[in-house]
């Protein structure tokens, strides 16, 4: 059986293998630039990471534009309007939780949300969102804290407070700690 040690090393090991691969260069051709790359698609490769993040700004971007023309073709009130707003959920920290065992936690709490008959009515009243996940470590404790991000639609005749405070009620029941509004 392999210590943790050993263990460790071996994917320190294969993570530099891979991200070795990884490249990204301009060349000159018959005068003519041209960009060569290879990805190795690692979630810690800081190129394919930098490439990831752009994709989804612009995935998100253009979700915004498409609701913003959306709201601007509109011509009822504005408290029929679409309007945006962001949510953090996080998971509490435990010391004695592995980054593997916190984000399997984070996901079990999230399914379980989603389930509720609370966030089903939030989703028929128009609720909608681009998620995104966020892990922290605290080397000094050895602690791994998750948290969720969220660039959410305002159902109509929602406040965001109103919402922050369903999504809290549903949040704590299925086992997450706090939303950081």
């Amino acid at each position: 059986m392999l210590k943790a040690a050993d263990d460790a090393h071996g994917y320190s090991t294969k993570l530099a293998r891979q991200l070795s691969r990884c490249d990204e260069h301009i060349s000159v051709e018959k005068g003519e630039l041209k960009a060569h790359y290879s990805l190795c698609r690692s979630r810690w490769c800081p190129v394919c990471a930098a490439k990831k993040r752009k994709e989804q700004r612009q995935m998100i971007n253009g979700i915004l534009t498409v609701r913003t023309d959306e709201r601007a073709k509109t011509k009822s009130t504005l408290k029929h309007k679409k309007l945006f707003g962001l949510l953090t959920l996080t998971i509490p920290a435990r010391k004695e939780r592995s980054c593997a065992d916190s984000l399997a936690y984070l996901d079990r709490c999230w399914k379980r949300t989603t389930k509720t008959r609370e966030y089903k009515r939030l989703v028929d009243d128009g609720f909608a969102g681009c998620w995104s996940r966020e892990v922290e470590y605290n080397a000094a404790s050895g602690w791994y804290h998750f948290h969720q991000h969220a660039l959410v639609e305002i159902p109509p005749n929602w406040s965001l407070q109103d919402l922050r405070d369903e999504i809290r009620s549903v949040w704590m029941k299925c086992g997450g700690g706090k939303i950081i509004n």
